[in-house]
């Protein structure tokens, strides 16, 4: 079993990020399952979060939603015209990203609100 590594990386991961398991294949670059390392992982800061924590970080969003989905939250007629799901969906995925959000909420020192 060879060192975890995540799709398509070249060398180790750093601490938190899931960890390859299993054989891993040399043409696609991925090992047959993921694991998160003990007590890190989507599922543990999701746990205990609600929309109205989550939303209170807005600006970090916003950025997000660009960065990754290239999503404008300021153009009215593009929002208007999508669902609340579908912006939930993309909100939800920021969490497991590498973003400013997820790494907001995994740090031991945020501010309580």
């Amino acid at each position: 079993m060879g060192l975890g590594r995540r799709p398509f990386s070249t060398g180790p991961e750093p601490c938190g990020a899931p960890i390859g398991r299993g054989e891993y294949d040399e043409v696609s670059g991925l090992h047959e399952w993921y694991e998160w390392p003990a007590g890190t992982g989507p599922r543990t800061a999701q746990a205990s979060l609600t929309w109205p924590q989550l939303l209170d970080q807005w600006p970090l969003i916003e950025a997000d939603l660009h960065e990754a989905y290239g999503v404008d939250v300021g153009h009215r007629r593009l929002m208007r015209a999508r669902s609340w799901r579908w912006l939930r969906v993309r909100v939800l995925g920021l969490l497991s990203a590498d973003s400013r959000l997820a790494r907001h909420l995994a740090s031991p020192d945020k501010p309580s609100r």
